[in-house]
C-alpha cells in the first residue's frame, strides 16, 4: 500500500512538472504583465491597433471615395519591448489589404528593417481606385539571443488620404518550441481580442461660440450682432461661419442670423490647400512622391539659423510665412532660386527691391516707392528723407510734439518754424511744412551767422536789423536788434509785418506815403 501511494505521488509530480512545462511552451511572445513586455502604440486619424499574445493588426478608416468619411493621411506605431531568457526564434507571417503603391507596411527588430510590403498593381486591384489588393507575407524567422532586451517595432501608414477601402495590416508570431515541449498536446491559440483603441481626433470644443453669441459689445457698450462679427473677426482663435442667411431661433425669437463664430478648425482637419494656405496658422506640407497637395501642418517657429534647414520641396509655405525666413524667387549672387534664406537685416529703404515690401514696411523705417517716368522699375526710397517730410499736424504740436524730437527718429537734425506755416496762410511760403533744416531767423542770436542762414523760403538768407519784442503789456514791449526772415520794408500786409517783429506804421494826415511796414527804432 506505501508503494501505490509512493507511485501515485511521483505520478502526480511528473504531471504538474509537464503542464507547467507545456503552459509555458503555449505562452505568445507578447504575453504582458509582471516580468513580460509592454505594448506603446501611437495612432493618428486610423482606426487603431488591436493586439493579443500572437499577433498584432492595424486597420484603417475608410476615405469619402470609398464610403467612409476620413480624408486624411493615417498611420500608427506599435513598439514592443521584450526580453528572452534563453535564445529564442520566432516565426510571424503578414497579411492584409491595401491599395497598390500605397499602404505601407514595415517591421523592425532593434532598429533594423527586417520587413518592407507595399501592394502593386495586379488584374484586380488598381492604384487610385476602391479595389484593393490582398497582400501576404510567407512565414519567415528572426532569432533573439537570450538575456538581450530586444524593441520590436510595426509601422503602418497610409501616405496619404485618398482611397481606403477595409485596408488593414495583421502580423502572427509564433515561438519555435524546443525539444522539452514533446508530447505536449497542441497548443490553441487564445482567440480572445484585446482591443487598443486608436487615440481619437481632438474633440472640438468651441469656446469661440460661447464667447462671443449674446456676450460681444460694441463700443456703445451694447450688445449687438455686429459686435459679434467684429470681435469674431479680431480674435485669431475663431473665424466667422456664413450660413447664408437663414433664419434661426435665438432666445425664442425669430432672427435673422447671416452666421455664427466658432473656432478656426485645427490645421490637420483642413480639407484643402487653399484654405490652408490663407491660414495663418498653418502650413503646406507638401509631398513630391504622393500624389495629391499634401497636407496641412501647424505652423512652427523657424530661428534664423534654421532657415537653410527648410526643406524646399515640402516646406515652402512655411518658409514663406516665418517671420524669420524668406523665398528665393530668383537666382542672384546672394540666392539661389528656389531656396529658403534667412531674412536680411533691413536698415534703409534702398536695400528694397519690390514695391508691396517698401510700401508695407513698418516700425521706425518708413519707405515710400518712386516710380520712374521712363517705364523701368522703380524703386524704394526713405519716405523721411529730409526735414520737411516728417509729418507734424496741428493738433500733435498742441499735444507738445516738436520736430526736433520727431527727427530723432530718423537721424536728422531739425527745427520747428511756426513762421513758415503762417507765412503759407498769408501766400507768401510754397507750403506750411513746419519741420525744417534750417532754423528760424529769431533764434540765431549772431549777425555774421544770421547773414548766412536760410530763411523759411530755403532760397533767401535771414536779415539783420532792428526787431519788435511784443509782450502781454505794451508797456513793457521793447526794440531790439536781432535776426529776421523778411526786410521789413518789403512786407505790404500788416498782420504779417506784426507777426515777423516788425513795426506797421500809419500814414499821417498830411504825410503823402501810405501804411507801410518798417524796421522798428532803438530807443
Amino acid at each position: 500500500m506505501i508503494f501505490s501511494l509512493l507511485l501515485a505521488t511521483m505520478a502526480y509530480l511528473g504531471n504538474a512538472q509537464s503542464v507547467e512545462v507545456c503552459k509555458k511552451c503555449c505562452e505568445g511572445i507578447f504575453k504582458t504583465g509582471s516580468g513580460k513586455g509592454s505594448w506603446v502604440f501611437t495612432n493618428t486619424n486610423g482606426r487603431g491597433w488591436t493586439a493579443d499574445e500572437d499577433s498584432i493588426r492595424y486597420d484603417f478608416i475608410n476615405d469619402s471615395r470609398c464610403g467612409g468619411s476620413v480624408n486624411f493621411r493615417q498611420r500608427g506605431t506599435a513598439t514592443f519591448t521584450y526580453q528572452a531568457p534563453a535564445p529564442t526564434t520566432v516565426e510571424f507571417e503578414m497579411d492584409g489589404v491595401a491599395e497598390s503603391s500605397y499602404e505601407l507596411f514595415e517591421f523592425y527588430v532593434d532598429g533594423s528593417r527586417v520587413v518592407r510590403i507595399q501592394a502593386s498593381n495586379n488584374n484586380f486591384c488598381k492604384v487610385s481606385t476602391c479595389n484593393m489588393c490582398n497582400v501576404a507575407m510567407p512565414k519567415q524567422s528572426y532569432t533573439f539571443s537570450g538575456g538581450q532586451q530586444h524593441t520590436i517595432m510595426i509601422k503602418a501608414d497610409s501616405l496619404d488620404g485618398y482611397y481606403h477601402n477595409n485596408c488593414f495590416f495583421a502580423i502572427k508570431f509564433k515561438i519555435q518550441q524546443g525539444a522539452q515541449c514533446n508530447g505536449c498536446p497542441s497548443c490553441t491559440a487564445n482567440p480572445t481580442k484585446a482591443p487598443v483603441f486608436p487615440t481619437p481626433r481632438p474633440t472640438e470644443f468651441d469656446p469661440c461660440l460661447t464667447r462671443y453669441t449674446n456676450k460681444a459689445l460694441n463700443f456703445k457698450g451694447k450688445q449687438t450682432y455686429s459686435a459679434e462679427r467684429i470681435g469674431c473677426h479680431e480674435d485669431p482663435e475663431c473665424r466667422w461661419y456664413t450660413e447664408g442667411g437663414k433664419n434661426v431661433k435665438r432666445d425664442g425669437e425669430l432672427k435673422q442670423v447671416q452666421g455664427r463664430c466658432v473656432k478656426r478648425a485645427l490645421c490637420h482637419n483642413v480639407p484643402n490647400k487653399k484654405e490652408c494656405l490663407s491660414r495663418k496658422d498653418c502650413f503646406v506640407m507638401n509631398n513630391k512622391n504622393v500624389r495629391g497637395w499634401g497636407t496641412c501642418e501647424p505652423l512652427r517657429a523657424v530661428k534664423t539659423n534654421e532657415c537653410r534647414q527648410v526643406d524646399p520641396d515640402e516646406e515652402k509655405d512655411l518658409c514663406k510665412k516665418s517671420n524669420n525666413c524668406m523665398w528665393s524667387t530668383k537666382d542672384t549672387e546672394s540666392y539661389n532660386k528656389k531656396e529658403c534664406y534667412p531674412k536680411p537685416v533691413i536698415d534703409s529703404c534702398d536695400k528694397i527691391e519690390k514695391r508691396r515690401s517698401c510700401v508695407r514696411m513698418t516700425g521706425d523705417l518708413l519707405c515710400k516707392w518712386e516710380r520712374n517716368n521712363k517705364g523701368k522699375k522703380g524703386k524704394c526710397l526713405n519716405k523721411v528723407a529730409e526735414c520737411k517730410d516728417i509729418p507734424m499736424r496741428p493738433e500733435d504740436r498742441n499735444l507738445g510734439a516738436s520736430c526736433s524730437f520727431e527727427a530723432q527718429k530718423y537721424k536728422l537734425t531739425c527745427y520747428d518754424n511756426e513762421v513758415r506755416a503762417f507765412l503759407h496762410d498769408e501766400g507768401l511760403a510754397t507750403d506750411g511744412k513746419v519741420c525744417s533744416a534750417n532754423p528760424p531767423c529769431a533764434s540765431v542770436s549772431k549777425q555774421n551767422a544770421c547773414l548766412l542762414t536760410k530763411n523759411y523760403s530755403g532760397t533767401k538768407n535771414c536779415v539783420w536789423g532792428t526787431r519788435f519784442i511784443r509782450t502781454e503789456k505794451r508797456q513793457e514791449s521793447y526794440v531790439e536788434n536781432g535776426c529776421l526772415e523778411l526786410d521789413c520794408t518789403t512786407i505790404t500786409n500788416k498782420n504779417v509785418c506784426n507777426q515777423l517783429q516788425c513795426y506797421w506804421k500809419r500814414a499821417k494826415k498830411f504825410d503823402t506815403d501810405p501804411d507801410k511796414c518798417v524796421f522798428p527804432k532803438l530807443a
